[in-house]
């Protein structure tokens, strides 16, 4: 039941007393708390997998909770819940490394599907790396660890996609055989888009099935999404002010295609 543990924090009484009998209802161990401070006083002792939170909170806003949240354990998943949405929150909430973000009034209905599509994103995730961290063990007693820095995963379960290289089970990316350090929603999107390569994903789908934002106009996902794709250019492009690899189809929205002219 662990990963069935949340943290609300919502400074307003009602909402709070609504959030906590509605996520109980659904079949969650839920903690309340009024404060980012409060918040912050239980991360330091204590392990969520998620944590839903308001952005308008009194002293320590929303936003900044999310920062100091995932200094303390980047494991730590996050959804905004807000009434005072934005784009500049949006983006500023993706770059942060929320997990989703919701307007309020959002249906409780919404909110615990996208709880149950969070935490079961994070299970996968942790599974794949307790299982690499196994088999890079059970590899130490047969080889050199130096030959087994990138053995662990199979070469026909890493993607290719021009000069990048992309292992699903270690998170991990490679471009000309450098690794390339990027954060979860960086890689979720690389991933994403290497399964759906050479072909063009709306901005919508992205927000939507990459970064989990419901509910944002199109206007509002072009933002959001474009900020998340400027980050992950200036990581794998050889010159991301003339992109190659991750390139952007006007009114349609992004594809991963090899910089090869060739494979058109």
């Amino acid at each position: 039941m662990e990963d069935q543990r949340l943290l609300v924090v919502e400074d307003e009484p009602v909402t709070r007393m609504m959030l906590d009998a509605q996520l109980r209802t659904a079949g969650f161990l839920v903690t309340t708390v009024e404060s980012a401070e409060a918040a912050l006083g239980l991360l330091h002792h204590e392990r969520f997998p998620l944590m839903i939170t308001d952005l308008l909170l009194l002293q320590m806003d929303g936003l900044t909770l999310l920062r100091e949240a995932k200094a303390l354990d980047p494991d730590l998943e996050v959804i905004v819940l807000t009434g005072a949405a934005s784009l500049e929150t949006a983006i500023a909430a993706v770059n942060l490394g929320a997990a989703g973000y919701l307007r309020k009034p959002a249906s409780m209905h919404d909110l615990i599907t996208h709880v149950k599509v969070v935490i079961a994103k994070r299970r996968l995730r942790l599974d794949h790396l307790k299982a690499l961290r196994q088999l890079g063990t059970q590899l130490l007693h047969l080889a050199d660890p130096a030959e087994t820095s990138y053995a662990a995963t199979p070469p026909e379960q890493r993607l290719r996609v021009g000069r990048l290289e992309i292992d699903p089970l270690r998170r991990r990316v490679v471009v000309d055989q450098h690794p390339v350090r990027l954060s979860h929603g960086e890689f979720d999107l690389i991933l994403y888009l290497a399964r759906h390569s050479n072909c063009v994903v709306s901005v919508e789908k992205i927000a939507r099935e990459v970064l989990a934002y419901h509910g944002c106009t199109t206007d509002e996902a072009r933002q959001i999404v474009k900020a998340l794709v400027y980050r992950v250019r200036r990581k794998v492009e050889p010159d991301p002010e003339l992109p190659c690899l991750l390139i952007s189809v006007r009114g349609a929205g992004y594809m991963l295609t090899s910089d090869d002219p060739d494979s058109f």
